[in-house]
C-alpha cells in the first residue's frame, strides 16, 4: 500500500471516529503554526571507484507555516488529550554554487503532512503545558546540476517522527496563543548519481532533521 494513502486513511478514520463519537468536554480546533526552522541535511557519498567516502552537513534556515486541525478531549480540569493533523510548508532552502561555475546544489523539504498526539497539563484555567508526539511524511528535494561532474535530481516522500513541548495561554474564550519547541527526524534514504555521460559515479545517503521554534494561534469551539 502507498504510505501516503495509509497515512491519509489513518487520519480519515480518526476524524470520522471523532465526528460520530464526541464525548463530553471535547472541542474541535483549527489554527496556524508559524515557526523559525533549521533543517539539517547530512549527505554521505559512497563512490563507485577507489575513493574514500565523504560526508557533509548542510543547514537550511527559513520559516515554516503549518495549517492545523483536530480535536481535544478534557475529561478533567487538569488534563486534556488532543489529536491533530497538519499540512506544512517551508521556505528553508540550502544551496551552494561550487568553484566550478557550472555546478549548483539545492536541498529542501518544502512540504510535510503529520498526525500528532498532544497530552496537556492545565496548570491554571488559562495556562497549559503540553507535549507532542507524532509521525508523518516530508517531501524532500535534492538537486545537483553540473556540466562536468556528477548530477542528480531526487524528489521523494520520506517518513519521519515529531517530538515537541510547549506552553499555551488562553487569550480569551476560544482563542489560544502557544509557544513550543519541535524536533522532526526523518528516515534515511538513498539514491545514485551519474556523470554527464551516464556513468554511475556515487551513491548518496541522507538522514535529515529539523528543529523549530513555533508560535501558534488556535481557535477552539
Amino acid at each position: 500500500m502507498n504510505p501516503r494513502m495509509a497515512l491519509c486513511g489513518v487520519g480519515l478514520a480518526l476524524f470520522v471516529g471523532t465526528v460520530f463519537s464526541v464525548p463530553a468536554g471535547a472541542q474541535f480546533f483549527a489554527g496556524i503554526d508559524v515557526s523559525y526552522t533549521e533543517t539539517v541535511f547530512r549527505p554521505e557519498y559512497s563512490y563507485a571507484y577507489d575513493r574514500p567516502n565523504s560526508q557533509y552537513e548542510n543547514t537550511a534556515y527559513g520559516v515554516d507555516l503549518d495549517v492545523v486541525g483536530g480535536y481535544r478531549i478534557q475529561p478533567d480540569p487538569m488534563f486534556s488529550f488532543a489529536v491533530a493533523g497538519s499540512l506544512g510548508f517551508s521556505d528553508a532552502r540550502w544551496s551552494l554554487r561550487t568553484s566550478d561555475p557550472d555546478t549548483h546544489l539545492k536541498y529542501s523539504i518544502p512540504y510535510r503532512v503529520f498526525i500528532t498526539l498532544q497530552p496537556s497539563v492545565h496548570v491554571t484555567e488559562r495556562v497549559r503545558l503540553f507535549g507532542e508526539l507524532g509521525g508523518g511524511q516530508g517531501y524532500v528535494e535534492q538537486k545537483k546540476t553540473s556540466d562536468v561532474s556528477s548530477r542528480y535530481d531526487e524528489s521523494t516522500w520520506i517518513w519521519g517522527y515529531r517530538l515537541g513541548a510547549g506552553v499555551g495561554y488562553e487569550l480569551c474564550p476560544g482563542w489560544e496563543l502557544a509557544l513550543a519547541y519541535r524536533h522532526v527526524s526523518y528516515e534515511k534514504f538513498s539514491y545514485d548519481t551519474h556523470l554527464p555521460d551516464g556513468t554511475h559515479w556515487e551513491t548518496v545517503r541522507d538522514k535529515p532533521y529539523a528543529d523549530n521554534v513555533v508560535l501558534s494561534l488556535t481557535r477552539f469551539w
